[in-house]
């Protein structure tokens, strides 16, 4: 036959099948989780995987592990494309060891992209360079202006409730970022708004 399948268990219980056409190069791998959620992820021979993740109706949310081929590098990040074609970040991606772990709350078509950041002031062989990379890539940090990340700076209370507010779903960008992240932290008992 032209298509070569295999499946195999994976650490979190869930079941991989593996088809392989190899008259076009094309792999479309199919994850099923016991809980019912599926995720059909599709490789053509030259271009990016799309996994659509398909999430039973009566589960509030799932945590769910994109199929990669080797451990994602630290500035791939998960993206849910939009029907309109945007994408949107999934700030609490992470990367393991066969794929991309992400949270969702419903079924979502998952892109994996290399978003990575460069930084003047942080070089590859920087020792915070993998972590830079996994904070910005996720957008959770921008970085201190003119492509540099000052890496060696102090942390400011402001820096600090603004990160916080991205990672919990906070459009804290522009001017206001400060602001928005300070409302954040105040709702939600981080900060009394003046410490």
């Amino acid at each position: 036959g032209v298509k070569n399948t295999t499946t195999k268990t994976n650490p979190d219980g869930s079941t991989t099948t593996t088809v392989v056409d190899k008259r076009t190069g094309n792999v479309t791998q199919t994850t099923r989780y016991p809980s019912g959620v599926k995720i059909v992820t599709d490789t053509p021979k030259d271009g990016e995987s799309v996994s659509e993740v398909l999430v039973p109706k009566d589960l509030d949310g799932v945590t769910v592990t994109i199929p990669t081929a080797e451990k994602p590098a630290p500035g791939m990040a998960a993206a849910i494309v939009r029907a309109d074609g945007t994408a949107e970040i999934i700030r609490t991606s992470v990367a393991t060891e066969d794929g991309m772990r992400i949270t969702l709350s419903e079924s979502a078509t998952v892109r994996l992209i290399d978003n990575s950041k460069v930084f003047a002031d942080v070089p590859d062989g920087h020792w915070a360079y993998g972590a830079i990379q996994f904070a910005a890539s996720r957008e959770l940090f921008t970085g201190t202006g003119a492509g540099s990340f000052s890496p060696a700076g102090d942390m400011t209370r402001s820096m600090l409730v603004t990160v916080l507010a991205r990672l919990d779903g906070v459009d804290a960008s522009g001017a206001s970022s400060l602001q928005q992240g300070i409302a954040w932290a105040v709702e939600n008992g981080v900060s009394n708004g003046s410490d």
